[in-house]
């Protein structure tokens, strides 16, 4: 009886470590237990050749604190450059968290915060990698949907890191202005290719950062407000909740 005690002591202190390790890592969230709602987050990294310097470290600090900051124990992380490739390209990080219960002993608990840790660490460094040297020729965003993981024991939450610009011999946004009179049919045209149905990405949640160009390189063909009616109408139309779409990082 006495041993039993001891272990469920030992449990409890194993757990509450691991919250105290993710507290101190650059205000990350603690680590709750495994009754929280365990979360997919899902990466799209804009691979273009036109990025800056300070747009790249810009995206870094936004995935650090919307997606690295954020993970819990049974959360898992998946991401993908967007590029010529997005449809056939591997994950550059696809890795699950193991979930945490009162059972778990002390070594599983900090086996869990050692994956934290190193999840973390190199999800950072293959952004900062695939931004360094960025290769893409066209930004194929629309093939992007197809790749978001369908995960029935979490959540999904996908964090898009890019211009918002599709770029691709199916929709051109750089040499297409998006009117009144053809963004419902270029939504249209998309959905039929793509087959995509109203439940395609039912209960997934979307946040776009987009770029902040500087002022003499703002574009004039297609604005953040013109891309956010386009991209929030077909999302719309394919189940997903757009939550936020701007080149600040927000909550």
């Amino acid at each position: 009886m006495r041993q039993h005690i001891f272990a469920r002591v030992a449990n409890v202190t194993a757990l509450l470590l691991l919250i105290a390790g993710a507290t101190s890592c650059d205000g990350g969230q603690a680590l709750a237990t495994a009754n929280a709602a365990r979360t997919r987050y899902v990466v799209f990294l804009d691979c273009s050749t036109s990025l800056g310097k300070d747009q790249r470290l810009l995206w870094t600090e936004a995935a650090q604190r919307l997606v690295f900051q954020r993970i819990l124990p049974g959360d898992a992380v998946t991401m993908f450059e967007v590029s010529e490739q997005t449809a056939e390209r591997a994950p550059i990080q696809d890795v699950a968290v193991p979930l945490l219960d009162e059972s778990s002993g002390m070594e599983e608990t900090l086996g869990v915060r050692r994956t934290v840790a190193s999840l973390r660490k190199e999800g950072l460094t293959a952004i900062t990698k695939a931004l360094q040297n960025p290769t893409a020729k066209e930004t194929r965003l629309l093939d992007s949907l197809d790749r978001i993981p369908r995960d029935s024991s979490r959540k999904t939450f996908v964090l898009y890191l890019t211009d918002a610009l599709e770029s691709s011999p199916e929709l051109d946004l750089e040499n297409t202005k998006l009117t009144d009179r053809n963004i419902a049919a270029l939504v249209q045209a998309a959905i039929q290719h793509h087959r995509w149905q109203q439940s395609t990405l039912s209960g997934v949640t979307i946040q776009f950062v987009l770029d902040s160009p500087a002022p003499e390189k703002l574009r004039v063909l297609n604005d953040h407000r013109a891309l956010e009616r386009f991209w929030r109408l077909l999302l719309t139309n394919v189940g997903a909740d757009l939550k936020a779409f701007d080149s600040r990082v927000g909550d």
